[in-house]
């Protein structure tokens, strides 16, 4: 089984979400995509960075998927 990550970014600002992004990379377990995940959103925190963030008070969602192959 394979699971893909996916990420919302939302601001608390403007009350709304964008829509969900599939990150490039699949894993073999909950746990690594979920350890993924939570790295991955410190990265694109910092990459927002401190100013956006606390303006606009932005936040990131995510979650893993099992991936079905029919």
């Amino acid at each position: 089984m394979k699971y893909l990550l996916t990420f919302i970014f939302c601001s608390g600002m403007a009350n709304s979400c964008l829509p969900p992004m599939e990150h490039n990379e699949s894993y073999l377990d909950l746990y690594t995509c979920l350890d993924a995940g939570y790295k991955e959103s410190i990265v694109q925190l910092k990459k927002i960075g401190p100013a956006d963030v606390n303006q606009k008070m932005i936040f990131i969602k995510f979650f893993c998927l099992i991936m079905c192959f029919f």
